[in-house]
């Protein structure tokens, strides 16, 4: 792996077996091979990576994969690599209490069916004891929402989120900008289970999203939100929503306004004149 492919600070750490004895790489590595279509030793053709992004959010690395069947490897060979074991029983034991693989795997399903393409293509590899998860490997920086189409397709997260009555864990590490089009949500769950409506998980996901809301990016809401106003009627109704949202937010803690700190006060005063200029 090349620092070269990064544009961003980042850490690399080569590792050999990331997993010890807790998935013997005799039971994880046929199901890469099969993967790989490259029937190989484990020792001589797999490397591990682990990777840190430490500019935002909370310091979480994550492990990467790639062949080696190639001394000329493009970004496109690296794979982010989970592990997750299935519940195991036989006629003398009962089932473990929680089938790990299978819960993981429901929940990456649903993020799937959810977000669409803000959500990175994912692959399953399943054995009578493991479930592996590959996806690409992103060598996306984390978003920083400093740009208007980031403000936009956060937005668009927090709609899909909300149809789906789910809520997002908004942890800046999770929230990559691919390109100057697209954000990808790259966590493998989300929080909690279902909320009993759309509105309540609106409000759930639009109150936890506007830790990436600072006075400086407030200005774009009213643009984008019309600009999702436009695509039809569910996100027209969306739109209405989110501003009746912020607009609530914005009493709520004006209601407390001599205890917050100049940065959250910044940041409201800009809600404030952001939603002022909103038409919807």
């Amino acid at each position: 792996m090349k620092p070269s492919w990064f544009k961003f600070p980042v850490e690399i750490q080569a590792i050999d077996w990331p997993y010890q004895d807790k998935f013997p790489p005799e039971d994880v590595v046929p199901l890469l091979n099969e993967f790989f279509k490259y029937p190989a030793i484990f020792d001589l053709h797999f490397e591990f990576h682990e990777i840190t992004r430490p500019e935002f959010g909370l310091v979480r690395s994550i492990i990467v994969v790639t062949p080696k069947f190639s001394e000329k490897r493009s970004k496109d060979d690296y794979y982010a690599i989970r592990v997750f074991q299935k519940s195991s029983f036989n006629e003398n034991s009962a089932p473990t209490a929680l089938d790990l693989a299978k819960y993981t795997q429901k929940r990456i399903k649903k993020l799937i069916d959810t977000l669409g393409p803000h959500y990175p293509r994912t692959h399953f590899l399943e054995s009578t004891k493991f479930v592996v998860v590959l996806q690409p490997f992103l060598f996306s920086p984390v978003c920083d929402f400093t740009l208007c189409v980031d403000v936009l397709n956060l937005l668009k997260l927090i709609y899909l989120a909300s149809k789906a009555r789910i809520l997002l864990d908004y942890n800046h590490n999770h929230f990559l900008r691919v390109n100057d089009e697209n954000l990808f949500y790259v966590d493998s769950d989300y929080m909690g289970s279902k909320y009993p409506d759309e509105q309540s998980a609106l409000v759930a996901n639009l109150n936890q999203a506007m830790i990436f809301i600072t006075h400086e990016n407030a200005k774009f809401i009213p643009a984008e939100l019309l600009t999702l106003s436009k695509q039809n009627n569910s996100q027209l109704e969306f739109s209405k929503s989110v501003i009746h949202a912020l607009n609530n937010f914005v009493l709520l803690c004006k209601k407390d306004w001599d205890n917050l700190s100049p940065k959250l006060t910044a940041k409201i005063q800009s809600v404030e004149v952001a939603l002022q200029n909103i038409d919807i």
